[in-house]
């Protein structure tokens, strides 16, 4: 087991899924080589299309306003995208799926224990501020013009 380390987190703007609107992040492991901290990640593809399945329908619903997040973490030993969407006026619903680092490993949902990294928690503390979370109707208006208003 390896000590835990801070790794940085990376904010790649909005990115929108039909009516949804995530703000995406992506967090590359301490040993990863420069080249990882930059570029598009395609081979993040397939487990973003199994993330973005994941939303529920439909966007907009009684405390639900169509926003949330995306991480991708490449992490030590296996990659991790995790999903989170505001809903039911002030929860947190979150998704992971994993990509084992094995010959072949495909993407697939989070299993038994698996979850995401500690170091994610450092960001949602730091970003999931009762100010950005929809927790109510003016909160939730705050919300949505900081969304629409910033790049990520």
């Amino acid at each position: 087991m390896r000590p835990f380390q801070y790794r940085p987190i990376y904010p790649r703007g909005v990115t929108l899924h039909g009516e949804w609107r995530l703000k995406r992040y992506t967090i590359v492991r301490h040993t990863a080589p420069d080249s990882e901290s930059h570029g598009e990640w395609t081979d993040f593809e397939p487990g973003r299309r199994l993330a973005h399945a994941a939303l529920p329908s439909p966007v907009h619903a009684a405390g639900r306003v169509g926003v949330g997040f995306v991480i991708e973490h490449r992490g030590n030993g296996a990659d991790y995208i995790v999903l989170g969407w505001w809903d039911r006026e002030n929860e947190l619903p979150v998704r992971v799926f994993v990509r084992d680092h094995s010959p072949g490993a495909a993407w697939r949902a989070a299993r038994g224990s698996e979850s995401f990294c500690v170091g994610t928690f450092r960001w949602l503390r730091s970003s999931a501020t009762p100010t950005s979370a929809p927790c109510s109707r003016s909160a939730r208006a705050r919300g949505r013009s900081r969304t629409t208003s910033r790049g990520g």
